[in-house]
């Protein structure tokens, strides 16, 4: 947590534990989306980049999707899903809604990840 707390938190406007509480909230609300039910759906699968981002729009509509950065590893020469980022206004809104915290600062990026990505099941931290 404190990569995290430095990396992103700090510069939030909150304290750490308001932070933490906000993230937490948002990986929640993320998971209910279209996007968080799709990839949840698909671990095992290799998918198309611009499906990742139609379901995140398909939840927040329009241009949502451009909100999105995408970052993979290479495993055995296949794109596998490491980190979907997703660019949120600064300060966080009162509300702590991922709907209404989502920014869209530009195109669409797929990071490092080719145009067909592998979804695996998450392993934990430790």
């Amino acid at each position: 947590e404190r990569h995290e707390w430095y990396k992103h938190g700090s510069c939030s406007g909150l304290s750490p534990e308001e932070y933490f509480k906000a993230s937490n909230m948002f990986v929640a609300q993320f998971a209910k989306t279209s996007l968080g039910e799709f990839i949840a759906a698909n671990v095992g699968r290799a998918v198309a980049a611009g499906e990742l981002r139609s379901q995140f729009s398909e939840s927040f509509g329009g241009a949502a999707g451009d909100a999105l950065s995408l970052t993979c590893k290479k495993i055995n020469g296949i794109d596998v899903l490491y980190e979907v980022r997703i660019s949120l206004k600064h300060p966080f809104p009162a509300s702590h809604k991922l709907g209404d915290a989502i920014v869209v600062v530009g195109d669409a990026q797929f990071g490092n990840c080719s145009e067909k990505i592998l979804i695996v099941k998450p392993q934990s931290k430790r």
